[in-house]
């Protein structure tokens, strides 16, 4: 059984394939991730909430260094509890 199947949204956001296909739209990893929503449609509304916290980050490349690994730190922090 594909463990997908049970993901929530921080389930997604702490799949790093999930983040680089939404992030650096890596068409190979979106391939495999629309692949898998088509036999789970189900997932699809979480898959586009997730999708949707991260497109709703700030471009990181706005932000300096110590700005973005703030942000990284308080996105994990929310996740993890």
């Amino acid at each position: 059984m594909d463990k997908r199947i049970l993901y929530t949204v921080d389930d997604y956001l702490k799949d790093d394939d999930f983040i680089i296909a939404v992030l650096d739209h890596d068409s190979a990893k979106l391939s495999q991730w629309e692949e898998f929503l088509r036999h789970c449609p189900m997932q699809e509304a979480l898959f586009n909430e997730a999708r949707g916290v991260l497109q709703g980050l700030p471009n990181e490349q706005l932000l300096s260094e110590a700005e973005a690994a703030s942000l990284k730190d308080s996105i994990w922090k929310s996740v993890l509890v």
